[in-house]
């Protein structure tokens, strides 16, 4: 099923300050920390990856974000350092205007970049 977002432009034009501020603020940092990796909307949302292996996505809320490693994995040997934020079965909840914890999210994309990897 093609996404309804023909570009991250248009998918952000769809969320409202304080998503568009979390989620460009999650989605910068990762570029410039991984500048091999890429923005793309799939799904209807936006997701990182790397020559088309995903690393990570996310979906906006009326009071979150979902973040969502895309290894089962990955996702489930973070659990113990996600205590403090709602966690589902392959994503966790970042609330909007979250102080970001950069040290939990490089460590996400390392730890996925080297499953792709392998």
């Amino acid at each position: 099923m093609p996404s309804k977002y023909a570009s991250m432009d248009e998918y952000y034009a769809t969320l409202d300050a304080s998503q568009l501020h979390t989620m460009r603020e999650i989605i910068d940092f990762i570029i410039a920390e991984f500048p091999a990796l890429a923005v793309k909307v799939a799904w209807n949302k936006p997701h990182i990856h790397l020559n088309g292996s995903y690393v990570v996505g996310f979906a906006a809320a009326k009071k979150h974000l979902m973040f969502h490693p895309w290894s089962v994995p990955i996702f489930e040997s973070f659990l113990p350092r996600l205590t403090g934020y709602v966690a589902g079965k392959r994503t966790f909840q970042i609330p909007l205007g979250w102080q970001m914890d950069k040290t939990l999210i490089r460590d996400i994309v390392v730890a996925q970049l080297a499953e792709i990897q392998g």
